[in-house]
């Protein structure tokens, strides 16, 4: 079977390449972004009284004003998750990779909660 367009036989290969091979590896991030989004939107238009607090903003905002703290932290979960999920989707994680990942924002909160972390602790 020929195709005529010029690139036609190029392109298919290529998305039949693309897709074929990794079509469950696709389909996995979009089912996992999807529910994501999903939860995160339901929560947030949720007239629950236990979610009467939550605001996507909380994410990368403190009272109400930018955190680069707190924007960096939900970007750095939001990478390493992908990674993790790359790695399990390709059969390739192994119990190295889950304790840097739990290590590093195991080790980042114990960093940030210590009693001389921040402006203002044990001043009088």
């Amino acid at each position: 079977m020929s195709d005529s367009t010029p690139g036609g036989e190029a392109l298919a290969a290529a998305t039949s390449a693309l897709l074929g091979h990794h079509l469950p590896t696709v389909l996995l991030y979009a089912l996992l972004a999807g529910a994501a989004i999903a939860m995160l939107v339901r929560w947030h238009l949720s007239k629950r009284p236990e979610f009467a607090n939550f605001t996507l903003m909380d994410a990368i905002a403190e009272a109400g004003r930018f955190s680069l703290e707190r924007a960096a932290k939900s970007g750095a979960f939001i990478v390493t998750s992908i990674g993790f999920v790359h790695l399990i989707a390709i059969d390739k994680l192994s119990e190295w990779y889950f304790a840097i990942y739990a290590g590093a924002w195991i080790s980042a909160d114990i960093w940030r909660k210590r009693p001389d972390a921040g402006e203002g602790h044990g001043a009088g």
